[in-house]
């Protein structure tokens, strides 16, 4: 008679995005004869699965002990998946058996933000314009809070507060800001929702708006034909 059994004894019941995990598989000949047993594994994280050693050689009754690493890619979202393992007669293929366990991708949430520009130039009393930009660089959609520090002299309007962004995409809000006084401010978006907040810093640059001179003109003569204009010129 020929049979074989497979089980995943133990390991890690979650791996991070990037990580891996290593779980004990013992394979035992069922049957009365010796056999030589070809392993794999199956389901979502197979691809990046290993077996050490990747075939056994045992004895009627005989059992051993291996070896299944696999590795969460770094895109990985979070959730679960099927990591299972499979064990099969090299002689007979159809002596074979399976077991198979439940993975969990560790929920990973954070984001960066960047202003673009960096730096603004603006006139006093009239509006700039910078894109906030947020990315979602955890594995879950995640709700983000965005808020922009208070500055003296400069208004800064946000299109929204809040955004809702998926794994790995982003976002840009355009932000208005307008300045009245001049000088050299910096405006710090705080974006929070991740494991820990960031920040972003946009340099705003105010320069006082231009002055017109008015100049008049003086005519010399009361014939429109001969009239000339010029202007006069003041000594203090």
């Amino acid at each position: 008679a020929q049979g074989v059994q497979i089980d995943i004894l133990s390991g890690p019941a979650s791996i991070a995005p990037g990580a891996s995990g290593t779980w004990q598989v013992q394979v035992t000949n069922a049957g009365a004869q010796s056999d030589t047993f070809d392993l794999s594994a199956f389901g979502p994280l197979s691809p990046t699965a290993s077996l050490s050693p990747a075939s056994v050689t045992l004895a009627g009754g005989q059992a051993q002990t291996i070896q299944l690493i696999a590795t969460a890619t770094a895109q990985a979202q979070a959730g679960s998946r099927l990591l299972g393992v499979l064990a099969q007669s090299r002689a007979n293929n159809v002596i074979r058996d399976e077991d198979s366990i439940e993975v969990q991708i560790e929920t990973v949430r954070a984001a960066v933000a960047q202003w673009n520009p960096n730096s603004l130039l603006i006139v006093s009393g009239t509006l700039g314009l910078a894109d906030l930009t947020i990315e979602n660089t955890g594995n879950s959609d995640t709700t983000f809070d965005v808020a922009l520090n208070s500055v003296a002299h400069v208004t800064a309007t946000l299109p929204f507060t809040q955004v809702v962004l998926p794994p790995h995409s982003q976002v840009s809000l355009p932000v208005a800001v307008m300045g009245d006084y001049t000088g050299t401010y910096t405006l710090i978006a705080t974006v929070t929702g991740g494991a820990v907040p960031v920040q972003a810093q946009l340099s705003v640059n105010v320069n006082a708006a231009p002055r017109l001179m008015y100049l008049p003109l003086i005519a010399n003569n009361a014939d429109p034909a001969a009239r000339q204009l010029y202007l006069p010129l003041i000594l203090r």
